[in-house]
């Protein structure tokens, strides 16, 4: 049996997914999280990605008929960790929790009424049913979610229909969060300085070291450069954690937490406010 081993991506047989992420660093204006340029991205994504899986090359016949029946949409994120070093939250802490559920609720009620549009616009998916629709989402109907009034959206999909079968799951983001400088997915960030090994195009593998891109700015902003070379010290001697490094003051140590720091449950929470909310599913490594 192969498989992939990210489980952002859960669904019937010979199906496919087309997957994208929004870079939540970019909706911050300082340390304030704009919605409104938030929904922008979303609604532009949504048309973007439903627009893939008519242009997609699909492997075989099969894949490419219950693809095109379904149309799921796989719209995800990344920098969550970034964000909330931005914010000054505390990762798995009861705040987190409360932005990281909004985020990904919003996003997927959001691509949802992005998708009711389409609808008009090309009709229903092919396999669309809206009792079975409703069923599988109705966590989603409970209540209202910014902008969105969720009983208003329901009477849109019975009169309309909707353009796809899915809208939202969260993947990894390995090499496309490393491209853009910042967190992977709803991942913690793994350490606040670290060698990471990059394979080139010779196979060659190259090891580059790493410094988080919000952590070393928050020291270049608050030490002299002595300062900023000790504290990198004994972070990279502590595996990538600021914990013990007492130069720093406890309420930014709370901060900048990395993936080694977390309880397991912490991780467990965090990973419940994101797969709760999204359509799909949610890959999510748990250090232990």
């Amino acid at each position: 049996v192969i498989c992939n081993p990210c489980a952002e991506f859960v669904n019937i047989p010979y199906t496919s997914c087309s997957l994208g992420s929004i870079n939540l660093v970019k909706m911050l204006d300082g340390s304030k999280f704009n919605w409104e340029r938030f929904g922008q991205a979303i609604e532009d994504a949504t048309k973007f990605i439903n627009n893939t899986i008519d242009l997609n090359h699909f492997p075989l016949e099969k894949i490419k008929n219950i693809t095109l029946q379904t149309r799921p949409l796989g719209l995800g994120n990344m920098g969550l960790a970034h964000i909330l070093f931005k914010k000054k939250i505390r990762y798995g802490s009861e705040k987190s929790i409360l932005l990281t559920e909004e985020i990904n609720k919003y996003a997927t009620l959001k691509s949802m009424k992005t998708s009711v549009e389409l609808a008009k616009e090309s009709g229903s998916y092919p396999a669309f049913d809206y009792d079975l629709f409703m069923k599988a989402n109705e966590r989603f109907f409970t209540k209202n979610c910014r902008e969105i009034n969720v009983s208003e959206l329901a009477k849109e999909i019975k009169e309309h229909g909707i353009r796809n079968s899915s809208f939202t799951s969260v993947a990894p983001t390995g090499s496309i969060s490393f491209i853009a400088d910042v967190s992977s997915g709803m991942e913690p960030v793994f350490g606040l300085s670290y060698f990471r090994n990059i394979e080139k195009v010779t196979k060659d593998k190259e090891s580059v070291f790493l410094i988080d891109p919000i952590f070393e700015q928050y020291l270049k902003d608050t030490y002299d450069e002595t300062l900023q070379q000790e504290i990198l010290k004994q972070v990279a001697e502590d595996n990538g954690s600021c914990q013990q490094c007492t130069l720093i003051p406890q309420e930014m140590r709370d901060v900048f937490v990395t993936a080694g720091d977390l309880t397991p449950m912490e991780h467990l929470e965090v990973l419940a406010a994101v797969a709760n909310n999204v359509s799909l599913s949610v890959s999510k490594t748990i250090n232990l």
